[in-house]
């Protein structure tokens, strides 16, 4: 199989298209229609797909994109177990430290994870996987069952489950929790503003993960044209594979518009518990490469 065959080239440009506005994905009922025609696999499907994840990559420091999608879990009455599948990228920020940097196994868990999901079964990507998107991904709710990463290289690819490829790993265990991120989250944060970005904020809070810290947190975009685009702490057992929401927003609308389309942005909110950190200097640091002008509306929740 041609990786950019015509086929999925068109199935993908559909579903990109009758959706504006909603991230880069693609359902499993169009899969497998794909699968039927072209007698492809699902794997194949997902490494078809990097090229066109690679494409909304902005590598402004490192000059290398790097694309992912990552299959959620199996849709109901879907053969070959098909889930969705979900687009990811890398996204670099001039100027700011590198730990602002989101990696593009990130960007696609993230992508699954606020369209929904509560679990990975495959990630595709274009290079191997850093340790520290190897760490990331072992905080996945899936990443001791069955979470399996493919490679893409020279016209082929080959599969190796996470624990494979992280062997005697720390994770949430040795902290004495289960790996529970894209387990459904309440963390019951309340806040008596009408304003629509406090409550698209506080929406995120309440679904974001951070089991150790408690720093519950979200973070709402607007754009030009209105729209709210927003993000979550998505935290992590070794602390600095953390996603952070700023980033977690960010990479969620880089997904959302034509690949390389002007990020908009017009009006920003943090919206975070006390807790002993805080998000506010990286959401700082991260906005001001996108939009220097832009001020956050910072609203601290206290107990």
């Amino acid at each position: 199989m041609k990786q950019n065959d015509n086929a999925l080239l068109e199935l993908v440009a559909e579903c990109l298209t009758a959706a504006p506005g909603q991230a880069a994905m693609v359902p499993a009922e169009k899969i497998l229609g794909w699968i039927e025609q072209t007698g492809g696999t699902k794997q194949e499907f997902m490494v078809g797909c990097l090229p066109l994840a690679q494409a909304y990559s902005r590598p402004a420091i490192s000059g290398f994109p790097v694309g992912a999608v990552a299959m959620g879990m199996p849709v109901d009455g879907m053969p070959f177990a098909l889930g969705n599948v979900y687009f990811g990228a890398s996204f670099e920020f001039r100027h700011q430290s590198l730990t602002l940097v989101v990696h593009g196994e990130q960007s696609a868990i993230n992508n699954a994870l606020l369209q929904g999901e509560h679990g990975a079964q495959y990630v595709a990507i274009t290079a191997p996987p850093c340790g520290y998107c190897r760490q990331f991904m072992y905080e996945v709710t899936t990443a001791t069952h069955g979470l399996t990463i493919i490679l893409a290289k020279d016209g082929t690819y080959t599969e190796t489950l996470l624990t494979g490829l992280l062997p005697d790993a720390f994770g949430p265990a040795d902290l004495g929790r289960d790996p529970d991120l894209m387990k459904t989250q309440k963390n019951g944060l309340s806040h008596a503003s009408t304003d629509p970005m406090v409550q698209a904020a506080l929406k995120a809070a309440n679904a974001s993960y951070a089991p150790y810290s408690k720093d519950f947190c979200g973070v709402a975009l607007q754009t030009g044209d209105g729209s709210i685009h927003i993000g979550q702490y998505a935290e992590n057992a070794a602390y600095n594979p953390s996603l952070l929401p700023m980033a977690s927003a960010l990479s969620q609308m880089n997904l959302s518009q034509p690949a390389q389309a002007t990020l908009d942005i017009i009006g920003a909110c943090l919206l975070e518990a006390e807790a002993p950190i805080s998000q506010m200097p990286a959401a700082v640091n991260s906005l001001s490469v996108i939009a220097p002008d832009v001020e956050i509306n910072h609203v601290v929740l206290t107990a």
